[in-house]
């Protein structure tokens, strides 16, 4: 994944304007190769725009809403047949930073299995940090 953020293209290197970006975006877009893909499409051409080799923080996160706009129906399709009515319920909660008062365990079980959410001591949290984004944005 690290390799695939900053040499997109063979022999078209794309280097970061600190060294923590390259693994951060990684980390946002939860290693799926979809999305890094789409992403660096969007950050490739936005830096050849600029002509440019070094992304920036906002460079990235143009690329990232330009990703949402080209994977919208990727999204849209997980949000509409992947989760039922109680997961998009429960998801758009912790999106959102709304507390539940009481989330059925089986729920909860079924959006790790998912891999929707992960469980970090007793906090939940997006396994795609992305997806969170685009729910906050689009939901």
């Amino acid at each position: 994944a690290l390799k695939l953020v900053t040499e997109p293209v063979l022999e078209y290197n794309i280097f970061y304007n600190t060294p923590d970006l390259a693994g951060k975006l990684v980390c946002r877009l939860g290693r799926q190769p979809y999305l890094i893909q789409l992403t660096m499409s969007e950050l490739t051409e936005l830096l050849n725009h600029k002509n440019s080799r070094i992304a920036t923080q906002e460079d990235i996160d143009t690329a990232v809403r330009e990703m949402f706009i080209a994977a919208g129906g990727h999204f849209r399709f997980f949000w509409d047949t992947e989760l039922n009515r109680d997961e998009r319920e429960i998801v758009s909660a912790f999106a959102h930073g709304k507390k539940l008062p009481e989330i059925p365990g089986i729920v909860l079980k079924s959006l790790v299995r998912k891999e929707v959410l992960y469980k970090d001591n007793d906090d939940y949290i997006f396994c795609i940090p992305a997806v969170k984004e685009w729910i906050v944005e689009n939901i």
